[in-house]
């Protein structure tokens, strides 16, 4: 994994998934005919880098991941495919916990209380509802905004309780996004029709199925798993989620100015600093950080101008986007792109 990534994994404000995640979606594309390299080798990773399930990954990587298979396999729900392909080993122990419950509330339950262990930012919450109870899904806005992760995980959640699409123990599903498929392609899943555009993204079961026996369910086997989960400790979520979104807003207009990236955070450049100085950074090194790996991935494109990348970065002349590039890299933006055109093959 390069440098930037590292860096983003240690110190970047932005959300993180387990390594299986990004090896699911991987193995999407790996199943329509996408070599795992290649699957991978947008995002910046190798298969080396998600051979350890359990490592954490920051959720920008795996969000490269998702766009690249939208673009491959435009207008599927590829969120719902994940959930038929993918293996409970996807959520990691908490996944074989839940198979192994007693009842689908206990399931739900235990979702609600360990999803922390898959992703610092998802959140199960339970409400009771007028004849059953309602799972509500929420997710950092970065994961959200992609949709295909947030079906997913409702999708997943589902599956992993023994429900088999077509679905007929759901009262009814919501989502706060579009379709990103045909809205039948949900029902056949489901066994109902989303509501789209909703306020949550939520699934509600009625209570005539809440408390009916698991088929998988293994007392001893629940147990252990249950007492594993206690002491395995959850990916810390910071507390500057906001500083996240600001700085890909900021990068995707090509702002890196220290004060652009406190007024979107909704920040005074002071509180900025000492926030991310508690994280052993400062507004600077991030917002360089940023643009370093924005600069490797505009490089990737063999056709555009390196002075055309330089204005995309917030340069006002190529001059300046070469020093500082070869600051970050000890190479000149050409010489970077002729030696990554060297290591793929012809």
């Amino acid at each position: 994994m390069n440098s930037i990534v590292q860096r983003i994994i240690r110190h970047l404000p932005v959300p993180k998934v387990r390594a299986s995640v990004a090896r699911g979606i991987a193995e999407l594309g790996v199943g329509r005919g996408v070599p795992l390299e290649e699957a991978l080798a947008g995002a910046g990773l190798t298969p080396e880098d998600i051979r350890d399930l359990d490592q954490e990954v920051p959720a920008l990587v795996v969000g490269k991941l998702m766009q690249d298979m939208a673009r491959r396999f435009p207008y599927e729900p590829l969120g719902l495919q994940i959930a038929r392909e993918i293996p409970a080993s996807f959520f990691g122990p908490l996944g074989y916990a839940v198979r192994h419950a007693a009842t689908v509330r206990d399931a739900m339950d235990l979702f609600a209380r360990y999803i922390e262990i898959v992703s610092s930012h998802a959140r199960v919450r339970l409400e009771e509802d007028p004849g059953g109870l309602r799972v509500v899904l929420t997710h950092h806005p970065m994961i959200a905004r992609l949709r295909h992760p947030i079906e997913a995980g409702l999708a997943m959640g589902c599956r992993s309780v023994g429900m088999v699409p077509p679905i007929a123990e759901i009262a009814e599903i919501t989502f706060a996004h579009a379709p990103t498929g045909p809205v039948a392609a949900y029902r056949d899943f489901f066994g109902v029709t989303p509501h789209f555009g909703q306020r949550r993204n939520s699934v509600l079961f009625p209570d005539s199925y809440l408390d009916r026996a698991l088929p998988q369910a293994d007392a001893a086997y629940h147990d252990y798993l249950t007492k594993l989960l206690h002491r395995t400790p959850g990916f810390s979520a910071l507390d500057d989620a906001e500083i996240g979104e600001a700085l890909i807003w900021c990068a995707d207009r090509g702002d890196y100015r220290v004060e652009a990236l406190a007024e979107r955070a909704g920040l005074t450049p002071r509180t900025l600093h000492r926030r991310l100085a508690q994280n052993g950074m400062s507004p600077r090194d991030l917002l360089d950080d940023a643009r370093f790996g924005r600069a490797q991935g505009l490089l990737s494109d063999r056709a555009l101008p390196i002075t055309d990348i330089a204005f995309l970065l917030g340069y006002s002349e190529e001059r300046a986007f070469i020093r500082a590039f070869k600051r970050w890299s000890g190479k000149t933006p050409a010489a970077y792109r002729a030696e990554q055109a060297g290591r793929q093959p012809a």
